[in-house]
């Protein structure tokens, strides 16, 4: 049954609602009037559910599909202005007591090694994002290190990873993001 709250894969990730989703998506895709209603509500930036989503990601009417680029930008520039941000997962281990059948770390895969980090193989690891850092810092002094963000727990309460958000830039000129991305 599918339930997008429920802390279970096999509940939020529905196959049958993902194919009526996208059902959905494909008898509304030329609907002006609904894309009208759903682009009004993403321009309050509180978030669209799945399906509404899908319906712009398939729309095919040339103006419209021109107001969604537009909101997009404006929605792009209003949270994040003209910076990119990098984030590098960490894993510290590849156990996991769920069963995410599109995760090679689910509980139910039986073919591969499971590991879980030392604290030295930890230490290391983030010495090595560190100075991956450093390099780019040193190439673009506008890069700031923002360190750990966030970590993903599973349902037993213990960390599967930390994401590390570890620079940002920001460019004023494509040219510059051109340089950055091809070295």
């Amino acid at each position: 049954m599918y339930d997008p709250k429920s802390s279970k894969a096999t509940e939020f990730i529905d196959d049958q609602e993902i194919q009526d989703s996208i059902a959905y998506a494909e008898q509304n895709k030329n609907n002006r009037e609904l894309v009208d209603a759903i682009l009004k509500k993403a321009a309050e930036c509180k978030g669209l559910p799945h399906r509404e989503a899908a319906v712009l990601l398939e729309c095919e009417l040339p103006e419209e599909k021109e107001r969604i680029f537009a909101l997009a930008k404006e929605i792009k520039q209003k949270f994040y202005g003209n910076r990119i941000v990098m984030f590098a997962p960490l894993y510290l281990s590849n156990y996991c007591v769920n069963g995410c059948t599109y995760c090679p770390y689910h509980c139910k895969n039986k073919h591969i090694r499971r590991k879980k980090l030392s604290q030295e193989e930890i230490a290391r690891e983030v010495i090595a994002l560190r100075t991956g850092i450093s390099s780019v810092q040193e190439r673009f002094p506008s890069a700031q290190y923002a360190g750990v963000d966030s970590q993903n727990t599973n349902r037993s309460g213990q960390c599967s990873f930390l994401r590390i958000a570890f620079v940002w830039f920001a460019f004023r000129s494509p040219r510059i993001l051109h340089r950055a991305i091809s070295g």
